[in-house]
């Protein structure tokens, strides 16, 4: 029997396009060998610097913040390491920094949303039932200045 995923949104949307099926023959490979492949996430709104500022104070509703931290940095105080968290990322534009935020989709349901959009389209595009095969999943984006985010979602079946 097939775990149900932890995300409760995972099944729930039809697809959206926001992933292109790109190189003939590339989504043969899913589940086999990477492959890149176009997507219109650049402009999602979800995906703006602000959103995902905002988004990070959610990492330290639990223990994930721990995560985006060295050992040292642990011992100052939350509050403060949530604020310098948030202003690294509404900064990233001019502070030379990257960034890095993992299980988004848990965090919050727009992103919880936005994932299950995702694997709706890879299902209508490899016409394979994805989401009812997966194991696991989540969410994760990276972004660098100067440079549109990368989201990347990941997946076992």
């Amino acid at each position: 029997m097939i775990p149900k995923l932890r995300n409760p949104r995972v099944g729930q949307h039809a697809a959206s396009g926001l992933i292109q099926q790109g190189e003939e023959g590339a989504w043969e490979r899913l589940n086999k060998q990477p492959f890149a492949f176009r997507h219109g996430l650049a402009d999602h709104p979800l995906l703006s610097i602000e959103r995902l500022a905002r988004l990070s104070e959610r990492a330290f509703d639990g223990d994930h913040y721990k995560r985006y931290f060295k050992a040292p940095d642990l011992k100052l105080p939350r509050d403060t390491l949530k604020a310098r968290f948030r202003e690294d990322i509404a900064q990233i534009g001019e502070n030379g920094k990257w960034m890095a935020l993992h299980y988004i989709d848990e965090m919050d349901p727009e992103y919880g949303d936005l994932f299950d959009l995702l694997l709706a389209d890879v299902e209508e595009i490899t016409r394979r039932p994805v989401r009812s095969q997966m194991t696991w999943g989540s969410l994760s984006v990276f972004r660098m200045r100067s440079m549109n985010p990368v989201l990347e979602p990941q997946a076992e079946t």
